[in-house]
């Protein structure tokens, strides 16, 4: 059996932007996209029920670009919950696409595609991390290592790392994967190996 890769997945969810438009906001508290992201970000199981909710809310036609987008990224949240990895990595693809989208979606996509072996569509999801919010950025730089990591791309694995310890110095994981590598004048390896079986989900 294969060693889990590890991969970080956003732990906020995304939340939700409607217009107003002179109605009242309790309308827009209790439709299907607020409370998809009330309801995931408070219980950390995923039912049956919540995906068709956070499915609706997906859906709904009075939503803003980004809002539209957040909706469809929860979407994928549940499924990732859920264990659908492939329906998770369909929306959040979906998602990370549309317009208005918030970059830091890339992080969870990401790392949903690096679960599923996908690393080369991985790597691309990171490839413009300006976007990503500044306080998230050493997360994806840590997955985006991950993956080149699972491709033997072992040097921009570990520039990534490098880059992830100078924004966020007490990041634990960056630090264990770091230990893997071996730096010579001449030549960088690092035991990939080890470093799945030491990483975080």
């Amino acid at each position: 059996m294969k060693p889990a890769v590890p991969a970080f997945l956003l732990s906020a969810l995304f939340s939700i932007s409607t217009p107003h438009a002179g109605a009242s906001p309790d309308v827009y508290r209790s439709s299907p996209a607020e409370l998809c992201a009330t309801e995931l970000g408070h219980y950390s199981e995923a039912t049956l029920r919540l995906q068709r909710l956070c499915d609706a809310g997906a859906k709904q036609s009075d939503l803003t670009l980004s809002g539209r987008a957040a909706a469809q990224a929860n979407a994928g949240t549940v499924r990732i919950r859920r264990g659908d990895l492939e329906g998770a990595a369909r929306l959040l693809s979906e998602a990370h696409a549309m317009r208005g989208a918030s970059a830091d979606i890339a992080i969870s996509l990401s790392a949903v595609l690096i679960r599923l072996e996908r690393y080369d569509e991985a790597v691309l999801a990171l490839a413009d991390l300006d976007q990503v919010s500044e306080e998230l950025r050493h997360k994806a730089l840590y997955n985006r290592a991950t993956a080149e990591l699972q491709r033997n791309n072992v040097e921009a694995a570990y520039v990534d790392l490098r880059k992830t310890v100078q924004l966020a110095p007490d990041f634990v994981p960056a630090q264990d994967m770091l230990k893997q590598f071996k730096v010579t004048p001449h030549t960088l390896t690092a035991d990939a190996q080890d470093g799945t079986r030491n990483g975080q989900p």
